[in-house]
């Protein structure tokens, strides 16, 4: 049990909490089948400010998933440089997150549904 069932929640929890903070944030839209596009998709997702250990176990791809998003198929080595033009190219598109790892893990928990906004747009509620 302990060398299977152990690692096996730790490694799922880690998945979720990553995932969900990559993904889900208070300022980031979500589309419908009438407003999305591949592009608005991808879009749909936050770089947020992780503590070194984590940027180092996940070769930046939390600091740079935005980027990541939309060239999955660059090399992580590519991606802090990349990412620097790509924030001035998309502008207002571009979504970070700058505040402290809890914060942030705190925030995106309390996120509790959706509220559509219009014209195919979603957006999160929080509690």
């Amino acid at each position: 049990m302990a060398l299977y069932i152990g690692p096996y929640l730790v490694v799922n929890m880690w998945l979720t909490i990553i995932t969900s903070l990559q993904h889900n944030d208070l300022n980031i839209p979500h589309y419908d089948e009438s407003a999305w596009t591949w592009l608005k998709g991808n879009l749909c997702t936050i770089d947020r400010n992780y503590p070194l250990w984590i940027n180092a176990l996940h070769f930046e791809t939390g600091t740079t998933h935005v980027l990541h998003h939309l060239f999955s198929e660059l090399p992580h080595y590519n991606a802090r440089e990349a990412n620097i033009y790509l924030k001035q190219i998309l502008g207002d598109l571009y979504y970070q997150d700058t505040k402290n790892f809890w914060i942030s893990l705190y925030q995106t928990a309390s996120l509790v549904g959706v509220e559509h906004k219009g014209n195919g747009v979603w957006k999160f509620v929080k509690t």
